[in-house]
């Protein structure tokens, strides 16, 4: 059974957690729309969508995306952070790792090279990646683009795909309360220890 803290036993959950799913497609999709600049965000679109809308026609530019793999640490940091406020302890136990994205772009339409490139170069702008920054996610890579056309309704439609390599810091925190009172002996075989928490002044 899930607990709230660390004041009672059980499996603890966390109370705050990175974005996944939806709400990183949100984000993403901001920052495409953003520095591409001369496209509808209709027309930067996650891909595998549960009710997939009507594809564009084949003159319209438009682009699908998606986070394809996550490359997750394989070690953790656990920290603590303790405050107290008033009588309160608002103690919190974070673990965090970095993990690596790696998001496949698909650029349809008559300006598909175009807006691939427009998105390339424009990562390259510290001012254009302050949404990526505010949500804890830095710039690898843009890796090498290929032009792959793709036949819609017997049409050769001009297609690029390329890959957008990010790093994020992915952080969980649980309410894990420091120990604030304990007496009790400390046994190391040899001897006993009276320990008391917090020591006696």
């Amino acid at each position: 059974m899930a607990t709230t803290d660390s004041t009672t036993s059980g499996f603890l959950t966390p109370v705050a957690e990175p974005d996944h799913d939806d709400p990183l497609d949100d984000q993403l999709q901001d920052t495409i729309v953003g520095i591409i600049g001369r496209l509808e965000p209709e027309m930067v679109r996650p891909r595998w969508q549960p009710n997939p809308p009507n594809r564009p026609m084949s003159a319209t530019n438009w682009v699908a995306f998606g986070v394809v793999n996550a490359e997750p640490d394989i070690f953790a940091y656990e920290g603590h952070d303790h405050e107290m406020q008033g009588e309160d302890d608002v103690s919190t136990t974070r673990v965090e790792r970095d993990e690596i994205l790696y998001i496949l772009l698909s650029f349809y339409g008559a300006q598909a090279a175009a807006n691939d490139a427009r998105l390339r170069a424009g990562l390259d702008l510290a001012q254009n990646r302050a949404l990526l920054r505010d949500m804890g996610i830095g710039f690898i890579e843009y890796q090498a683009p290929r032009k792959i056309p793709a036949l819609m309704k017997e049409t050769w439609v001009p297609r690029v795909d390329a890959t957008l390599v990010l790093r994020r810091r992915s952080v969980h925190r649980y309410n894990i309360r420091s120990l604030q009172d304990a007496t009790g002996m400390l046994d190391n075989e040899l001897y006993l220890t009276p320990i008391k928490i917090p020591p006696a002044p």
